[in-house]
């Protein structure tokens, strides 16, 4: 379990907050590869999508969420 895990699954994210969170993540510079996040069943906006990409594209993250809205 990582800290977003928990991070995201006890606070109750709304999708836009889990994308701002997406998108807020994906414009740092990163040095965490591997990352294993799970938001259980909270969703991505559209406007998310590309920076939730690059985390797993670029970073190696593996995310477990609720897909696009």
């Amino acid at each position: 379990m990582c800290a977003f895990d928990v991070l995201i699954n006890s606070n109750g994210f709304s999708s836009a907050s889990y994308s701002a969170f997406l998108i807020g993540i994906s414009e740092l510079p990163l040095r965490m590869r591997g990352v294993y996040t799970r938001a259980g069943n909270v969703k991505y906006t559209a406007a998310a999508a590309t920076a939730r990409e690059k985390l797993i594209k670029v970073y190696a993250w593996t995310i477990e969420d609720g897909g696009q809205e």
